[in-house]
């Protein structure tokens, strides 16, 4: 119960095999690989809620040029009916446009504007190659602040975790700073 699912936008075509073992609504994680475009992503999860599934579609900040585009992107979500979607940098070394992390895109309010009410950030228990223990509170803590200033309902999630040693501890401390926001792995 609660389990979600992981697609990219080249599996929409099991998504009726889908439908025979996955209960209606489910959340359905759409993974934008880089050879894929924003369009496809919007159309995957167009695909996603008409076969009776939520569409969560993932966002790589890094892969975003501007503004204009978040709104493009934004509107396209609502064309298709997301209400959902998971924010995250990305894996790219360099941003292809304008934004280095996912605080510039949220910041941006186009997401909340078009009409998606709950949003998954990324949170990294074990640690970030690319930033330090500081950076990391800090923009747990800029996250939360968007999110609730735009009305959006934020949940932190994680990669695979194989021990849960370090999710617990992290998660502890979420709550000694103050964010009682959910998590999970």
């Amino acid at each position: 119960a609660g389990a979600s699912v992981e697609m990219t936008c080249k599996d929409v075509e099991h998504l009726a095999e889908a439908a025979q073992v996955l209960p209606a609504g489910t959340d359905i994680f759409i993974a934008l690989f880089p050879n894929q475009t924003f369009e496809e992503l919007t159309e995957a999860a167009r695909a996603v809620g008409a076969a009776g599934f939520t569409a969560v579609p993932h966002v790589p900040a890094r892969r975003v040029k501007d503004v204009a585009e978040v709104t493009k992107i934004a509107q396209g979500f609502a064309g298709a009916g997301v209400k959902k979607m998971l924010l995250i940098a990305g894996d790219m070394t360099a941003p292809e446009g304008a934004f280095d992390s996912t605080i510039g895109v949220l910041a941006s309010g186009e997401f909340a504007k078009a009409g998606i009410k709950t949003m998954y950030m990324a949170g990294h228990p074990e640690g970030h190659a690319h930033m330090t223990v500081e950076q990391q509170r800090e923009y747990e803590q800029k996250k939360v602040a968007l999110t609730a200033e735009q009305g959006v309902d934020l949940t932190f999630v994680t990669q695979v975790v194989f021990e849960p040693e370090p999710f617990v501890e992290w998660e502890n401390t979420l709550r000694k700073t103050g964010i009682q926001h959910k998590a999970r792995p």
